[in-house]
């Protein structure tokens, strides 16, 4: 890898300081940022880079994606790396427009999470049953004590689907 570059992709060169930062033992990669995250208008080439480069950083505890506006289409490039990550304690995907693709996606890579204790998922434009499809698959994350939805189209009949996958769920502490 030479410079900014990784896969023959340019990555910017904040992007890239923050991945060399965790690769130097860093125990957070923060990639998040307000109004836009860093990965927010990245083309699917440069998101492959960052999935990438995810490889070398599985010691990494605490993963920060928030306001990345990846969509389902880079979600679905981007989350199959999180499986490497098995002593992940803290992700935030909040203000990403997963929808319904992505929140499926984050079904099949939670099971590998198991160390997960803090997961945001806000303004994500996730129905109910989404939310509760996801809070059934995180009983693989029996330390999961903060959950964070807000800002979805959970409503009421929504709400109840939640509830009762909480039954069933982990035994969180705050649910927002």
């Amino acid at each position: 890898r030479h410079g900014n570059e990784s896969r023959g992709v340019v990555l910017p060169e904040e992007v890239r300081r923050r991945i060399d930062e965790a690769r130097r033992g860093g125990t957070e990669l923060n990639l998040s940022g307000f109004p836009r995250g860093l990965l927010d208008g990245l083309d699917v080439g440069a998101i492959g880079a960052v999935a990438e480069e995810l490889q070398d950083l599985k010691h990494v505890t605490e993963l920060r994606f928030a306001n990345c506006n990846l969509g389902p289409e880079r979600a679905a490039i981007l989350l199959p790396a999180l499986k490497r990550f098995a002593n992940l304690t803290s992700l935030d995907l909040t203000g990403n427009a997963l929808g319904r693709r992505g929140a499926e996606l984050l079904v099949g890579v939670v099971g590998y999470l198991s160390m997960l204790e803090w997961l945001g998922l806000g303004e994500n434009s996730l129905t109910g049953a989404d939310v509760a499809a996801l809070v059934l698959a995180l009983k693989a994350c029996p330390r999961l004590r903060e959950l964070f939805v807000w800002g979805n189209a959970v409503g009421a009949a929504g709400a109840a689907e939640v509830a009762q996958a909480l039954r069933e769920g982990p035994a969180l502490e705050v649910l927002k």
